[in-house]
C-alpha cells in the first residue's frame, strides 16, 4: 500500500490558507471600520485591525499558493496567539473562567 505524506500536508496547507483568506476577506468586505471599532472597544489600537486583516488575506493566498509558508505560518501563529490570549483575558475579566 502506497502512502502519500505530501498529500496530507497539501490538504492542511490549502484548508488553513482558505480559512485565513476567508477571515481576512470578511474583515474587508464587511467594512474594515467595524473591525477597527471593535479593536478600539477592547483596548487595542485600531491600526492593528488593518495589519491583522492584511496578514490574513495575503497570508491566506500565499499559503494556498505554497509561497513563503514558513514566514506566513509564523505570522498566522502570532495572530492566533494574540486572539487566543485576548479571548482569555476578556473571559477572565468577565468572570467566566
Amino acid at each position: 500500500m502506497k502512502t502519500y505524506p505530501h498529500l496530507g500536508l497539501l490538504t492542511i496547507r490549502l484548508v488553513v490558507g482558505m480559512l485565513f483568506f476567508a477571515h481576512g476577506f470578511l474583515k474587508f468586505s464587511e467594512g474594515i471600520t467595524n473591525t477597527v471599532a471593535f479593536f478600539e472597544t477592547i483596548g487595542i489600537s485600531g491600526f492593528l485591525a488593518y495589519v491583522v486583516a492584511i496578514v490574513e488575506l495575503t497570508g491566506g493566498v500565499l499559503m494556498i499558493l505554497g509561497l513563503g509558508t514558513r514566514i506566513v505560518s509564523v505570522l498566522f501563529s502570532m495572530d492566533f496567539i494574540r486572539s487566543s490570549s485576548l479571548c482569555k483575558a476578556i473571559n477572565w475579566n468577565a468572570g467566566r473562567l
